[in-house]
């Protein structure tokens, strides 16, 4: 979590997410591949952790809709 924090962090914010939001689903990350995955692709990472998790994947959906809205 650590390692991903710095990469994240401008990627959730445009996706409206907190840390608070996303550290349970980041709890489920058990190994070093999918760490390399997130940093190489943080926008896909925080889409699969939206799918996996039903707060977190509510709170990307409204934010993607803000600016039609």
């Amino acid at each position: 979590i650590a390692q991903l924090r710095p990469v994240l962090t401008p990627h959730m914010t445009r996706a409206g997410l907190s840390w608070h939001d996303v550290v349970p689903a980041l709890e489920l990350v058990d190994t070093a591949a999918e760490v390399r995955a997130a940093i190489n692709d943080p926008d896909g990472f925080l889409t699969r952790l939206a799918d996996a998790s039903r707060p977190a994947a509510r709170r990307v959906r409204d934010a993607e809709q803000r600016p039609a809205l």
